[in-house]
């Protein structure tokens, strides 16, 4: 191949390259911004606001979950408030028939 035939070869991809770029041009409306938003930097400013924002929330449930972690720790099992009612209940009924006997 020849210094001639391989820079027309050069010249002809280059062609080939600038028909296939202003096609996408075409494609997506411009060139210069690549199809990007123009406002994109405003939209970044809000994305960012939004996630500190976020973040400030996802804190503060963090913060009332450890709470109530602390709240359940000391609350009663089934067991324990079964015990007192069934303790309470043979209680009373020990008082009544105690009662009734004295009552006799």
């Amino acid at each position: 191949m020849s210094l001639d035939n391989a820079y027309d070869l050069g010249r002809e991809r280059q062609r080939s390259l600038d028909a296939v770029r202003a096609n996408l041009d075409k494609r997506r409306g411009g060139g210069d911004d690549g199809g990007m938003p123009t406002d994109l930097p405003l939209r970044v400013g809000r994305l960012e606001t939004d996630v500190a924002e976020i973040k400030g929330d996802v804190k503060r449930l963090s913060l009332d979950m450890t709470e109530l972690k602390g709240r359940l720790g000391n609350m009663p099992t089934t067991f324990q408030m079964v015990s007192w009612v069934l303790g309470l209940n043979f209680g009373l009924a020990g008082l009544v028939f105690a009662i009734a006997r004295v009552a006799r």
